[in-house]
Protein backbone atom coordinates (compact mmCIF):
# COMPACT_ATOMS: atom_id res chain seq x y z
CA UNK A 1 0.00 0.00 0.00
CA UNK A 2 2.85 2.41 0.77
CA UNK A 3 4.36 2.29 -2.71
CA UNK A 4 0.94 2.43 -4.35
CA UNK A 5 -0.14 5.55 -2.47
CA UNK A 6 3.25 7.24 -2.77
CA UNK A 7 3.57 6.87 -6.54
CA UNK A 8 0.25 5.96 -8.12
CA UNK A 9 -2.19 8.25 -6.32
CA UNK A 10 -0.46 11.49 -7.34
CA UNK A 11 -0.48 10.24 -10.96
CA UNK A 12 -4.16 9.29 -10.69
CA UNK A 13 -4.99 12.77 -9.43
CA UNK A 14 -3.29 14.21 -12.53
CA UNK A 15 -4.77 11.68 -14.99
CA UNK A 16 -8.40 11.53 -13.82
CA UNK A 17 -10.80 14.33 -14.60
CA UNK A 18 -12.99 14.94 -11.58
CA UNK A 19 -12.86 13.65 -8.04
CA UNK A 20 -11.43 10.42 -6.62
CA UNK A 21 -13.29 8.86 -3.69
CA UNK A 22 -12.26 6.34 -1.05
CA UNK A 23 -15.18 4.74 0.74
CA UNK A 24 -14.93 2.39 3.69
CA UNK A 25 -11.18 1.85 3.86
CA UNK A 26 -9.79 3.47 7.00
CA UNK A 27 -6.24 2.15 6.60
CA UNK A 28 -5.96 3.29 2.99
CA UNK A 29 -7.53 6.68 3.77
CA UNK A 30 -5.08 7.16 6.63
CA UNK A 31 -2.12 6.23 4.43
CA UNK A 32 -3.24 8.81 1.86
CA UNK A 33 -3.92 11.49 4.48
CA UNK A 34 -0.60 11.13 6.27
CA UNK A 35 1.16 11.65 2.92
CA UNK A 36 -0.82 14.82 2.21
CA UNK A 37 -2.74 13.21 -0.67
CA UNK A 38 -6.26 13.95 0.63
CA UNK A 39 -7.81 17.23 -0.46
CA UNK A 40 -11.09 16.87 1.41
CA UNK A 41 -12.84 14.61 3.94
CA UNK A 42 -16.60 14.14 3.87
CA UNK A 43 -18.18 12.70 7.00
CA UNK A 44 -21.87 11.86 7.08
CA UNK A 45 -23.26 12.07 10.59
CA UNK A 46 -26.39 9.95 10.90
CA UNK A 47 -28.67 10.48 13.92
CA UNK A 48 -28.66 6.77 14.80
CA UNK A 49 -26.68 5.06 17.52
CA UNK A 50 -25.48 1.48 17.21
CA UNK A 51 -24.22 -0.55 20.13
CA UNK A 52 -21.10 -1.69 18.31
CA UNK A 53 -18.90 -0.98 15.30
CA UNK A 54 -15.89 1.08 14.30
CA UNK A 55 -15.53 4.39 16.06
CA UNK A 56 -12.55 5.78 14.16
CA UNK A 57 -12.88 6.86 10.55
CA UNK A 58 -9.16 6.48 9.91
CA UNK A 59 -8.56 3.56 12.22
CA UNK A 60 -6.50 3.76 15.40
CA UNK A 61 -3.23 4.77 13.75
CA UNK A 62 -2.73 8.39 14.70
CA UNK A 63 -4.15 11.86 14.26
CA UNK A 64 -4.82 13.78 11.08
CA UNK A 65 -5.75 17.38 11.85
CA UNK A 66 -8.67 18.77 9.87
CA UNK A 67 -10.53 22.08 9.62
CA UNK A 68 -14.29 22.25 9.16
CA UNK A 69 -15.05 23.75 5.75
CA UNK A 70 -18.79 23.20 5.22
CA UNK A 71 -21.92 21.78 6.87
CA UNK A 72 -25.01 20.58 5.00
CA UNK A 73 -28.15 19.47 6.81
CA UNK A 74 -30.66 17.11 5.22
CA UNK A 75 -34.36 16.75 6.05
CA UNK A 76 -33.65 13.20 7.26
CA UNK A 77 -31.48 14.55 10.07
CA UNK A 78 -28.24 13.46 8.40
CA UNK A 79 -25.49 16.08 8.45
CA UNK A 80 -22.65 16.20 5.91
CA UNK A 81 -19.48 17.62 7.44
CA UNK A 82 -16.77 18.60 4.96
CA UNK A 83 -13.25 18.95 6.31
CA UNK A 84 -9.99 20.08 4.74
CA UNK A 85 -6.61 18.90 5.99
CA UNK A 86 -5.29 21.53 8.42
CA UNK A 87 -1.69 21.16 7.24
CA UNK A 88 -1.22 18.33 4.73
CA UNK A 89 2.48 18.99 4.30
CA UNK A 90 3.00 18.81 8.09
CA UNK A 91 1.23 15.44 8.31
CA UNK A 92 3.30 14.13 5.42
CA UNK A 93 6.52 15.43 6.97
CA UNK A 94 5.75 13.75 10.32
CA UNK A 95 5.06 10.47 8.55
CA UNK A 96 8.33 10.67 6.62
CA UNK A 97 10.22 11.43 9.86
CA UNK A 98 8.72 8.34 11.53
CA UNK A 99 9.73 6.13 8.60
CA UNK A 100 13.28 7.43 8.75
Amino acid sequence: MQSFSRTRVPRLKDEVEGDLFVHGSGEFAYALAERGLVDEFEVYLNPLVWGQGNVHVLGDRGTIRMELDDVKRFDSGVVLLTYLPAAPSTAAARAEDRRG
